[in-house]
């Protein structure tokens, strides 16, 4: 929970003095537990790409949806409402989530949302990048852990999921 007064600690990754990034990260960690990263080098062009065809695939009927979020066995890629189980669940559509793994790619791409016709695409550039920007920042934590840089890219770094919430207007009636 944030200290009540306090601001979410701002970390700029875009400052060229190594140094003080680590010490941003660390004090951050240590007194917040969290931080918002900024200057990251995520294109906002591609942000806003992504960020549109996830409005977009949320804006699907529910049947399309669900279609497209059915094609593993394995469930790889699902998508739920309100509670962790559409079937079982007695309120629908007041929280949406799209769940999906993302590494590999060539893995579990083909299991993604071919609606909107861009998601694929555009996800998989995103996600790279994402995945990009949460390493650059496992280095620095690493590096104030006084571990191995790539501490974290073993088995921790096999996998990425991404999940993308939806939270519509509430129904009138409960």
């Amino acid at each position: 929970m944030l200290p009540l007064g306090k601001n979410i600690p701002v970390v700029d990754l875009g400052t060229h003095d190594q140094t003080d990034i680590l010490r941003q990260i660390l004090e951050a960690s240590q007194e917040f537990g969290m931080f918002q990263v900024i200057n990251h080098g995520v294109p906002s062009n591609l942000i806003n790409e992504a960020m549109s065809v996830f409005k977009e695939f949320h804006a699907l009927s529910a049947e399309d949806k669900a279609i497209e979020t059915s094609k593993d066995p394995n469930k790889s890629c699902y998508m739920y409402t309100s509670t962790q189980s559409y079937a079982t669940g007695k309120f629908h559509f007041w929280r949406d989530g799209l769940l999906h793994h993302c590494n590999p790619l060539e893995k579990y791409i083909q299991f993604w949302p071919e609606k909107p016709p861009k998601y694929r695409q555009v996800v998989a550039i995103y996600t790279a990048e994402l995945r990009k920007v949460g390493f650059r920042i496992l280095e620095f934590i690493s590096q104030g852990l006084r571990v191995n840089p790539d501490h974290f890219k073993g088995e921790l770094g096999e996998n990425q999921t991404m999940l993308v919430n939806h939270h519509p207007p509430c129904p009138d009636q409960v």
